[in-house]
């Protein structure tokens, strides 16, 4: 999803917004120099989880039986949002359920099919410096299947400037939904308010 889909929590099925497209996709843990972590022992439902990742890592691991949930610690600083994807491996049947704990494991977030098919995906921003778990789990807790947990902090939000802006409200979105273009009845030396506060 591009920055400018992220910022409006547009629908991210419209593939072009004012000119910007929509099909940069999210894949934490690409960059070489991050670590991919595999599960050996089953990892722990709680904060005593003995699996740790570094934010731009991501953890194999899998869903072995009904009700099974794998929690990974992850240490991340307030204020900083984080981009976290729950994903099925190819070939698994898991349908992905991503939540978030704090340090006492008090769960803080949570998606379902936020991201391609089954798997899930949100963004989230840490309200205090420290530990986290992301709990890789299934949705229902009935099915099972090998995944990819993954957490990358999420890239700064661009500035668009007015003439971007008065594109989206009156061409991008209607246009790319296959709707006719609006206008806005003011006069010249007028002014036309937005408010954005709910994006």
């Amino acid at each position: 999803m591009c920055d400018l889909c992220a910022m409006t929590y547009r629908d991210p099925e419209v593939p072009v917004v004012a000119g910007y497209s929509c099909d940069e996709t999210f894949t934490p843990g690409a960059d070489a120099d991050f670590a991919v972590i595999t599960e050996g022992v089953d990892a722990s439902a709680n904060t005593s989880t003995s699996y740790t990742i570094n934010v731009g890592d991501s953890f194999n691991g899998t869903i072995g039986s009904s009700g099974d949930l794998d929690w990974v610690r992850v240490a991340l600083e307030a204020g900083q949002t984080y981009n976290i994807a729950l994903n099925a491996a190819s070939g698994s049947s898991l349908d992905a359920y991503l939540r978030v704990h704090n340090s006492s494991g008090t769960q803080v977030a949570f998606n379902d099919d936020g991201g391609a098919g089954t798997n899930s995906a949100l963004s989230f921003t840490a309200s205090a410096s420290g530990n986290y778990y992301l709990s890789a789990g299934a949705w229902t807790n009935s099915s099972t299947g090998a995944y990819t947990l993954s957490i990358a902090e999420a890239p700064p939000l661009p500035v668009f400037d007015n003439d971007q802006i008065a594109a989206q409200l009156t061409d991008g979105y209607w246009e790319a939904t296959g709707r006719s273009q609006r206008s806005f009845n003011v006069s010249s030396g007028g002014t036309l308010d937005v408010n954005i506060t709910g994006l």
